[in-house]
Parts: C-alpha cells; structure tokens; sequence
C-alpha cells in the first residue's frame, strides 16, 4: 500500500497465518493492519528523517482521560519528559475529519504538547500553538 512518506525497509514475518511488523519503537512484532502500516512508517520516519532518538518516542502511549484510558499512537518527548508532540495515526482509507481532530486534541489536553499531527499516510496535518485547539477547518489564515 502506497502511502505519501519516503519508502522505507521494514522486517516482515508470517505468524499463524497473519503477516506482522516489527516495530523499532516497541521492540516487538505487531499484526499488520492498514493503521499499523501507517503508525510504523511514520515512526521510522520521525527517527531517519526527522532524527528523533528511538529513545525519545513512545508508540501506544496509555493516556488517562475523564472518559477512560486511551492510547496515543505517537508521542515524542523532550529530554525533560515533557511531551514535544503527538502525532495520531489513522488508515490510510480513513479521512482525517474534525472527529480525529478532536481525539488528538483530547490527547493534548492532557499531555500538553508542543504540537499534535494526525495522518492516514497519505494526508498529513500538524497544528501547533493557538492552532491545536482551534476548530475544524482551519482558518485559511492558519
């Protein structure tokens, strides 16, 4: 599946009949889902092109909110812990709508970050600042 990030190299195996990733963030092998193909090029990219320590990044991060516990695809921390940014990933046959807005703004809510992404991998939007919380769509002057 094509998606609109650089090509990378990626180890593959066959489990029961159910091809999986390994993913460099977790250090282990994961079902291979469209949202996962996603999750896993935009983590290589935030470390070979965005040089970004492994070390920096967590990928299903457990967040408690008023609702309940959530998971983060991808959160990247600043050498203080604080939390540079989180980027929530989505198939790629997945729009990005004002509801997956809201779901990463939820995340920033609590998490504080410097700015929130979210991309099926194919589209891409980052919001930064006054724009994190700002309503869908985005002012043309953003």
């Amino acid at each position: 599946m094509q998606l609109n990030l650089p090509q990378y190299s990626f180890k593959y195996r066959e489990n029961e009949n159910r091809l999986e990733i390994f993913c460099l963030v977790r250090k282990k092998w994961l079902v291979l889902t469209p949202e996962e193909w996603v999750r896993q090029h935009v983590l290589v990219h935030l470390v070979e092109a965005c040089k970004f320590s492994v070390m920096s990044i967590g990928s299903e991060v457990t967040i408690d909110l008023p609702i309940g516990k959530v998971r983060a695809d991808v959160v990247i921390y600043n050498k203080d812990g604080s939390v540079k940014g989180i980027i929530e990933c989505k198939s790629p046959m997945v729009n990005l709508s004002e509801e997956v807005v809201h779901q990463v703004n939820k995340y920033h809510q609590a998490l504080h970050a410097d700015w929130v992404g979210i991309t099926n991998g194919n589209s891409h939007l980052f919001l930064k600042g006054e724009h994190i919380l700002q309503e869908w769509p985005l002012a043309e002057d953003a």
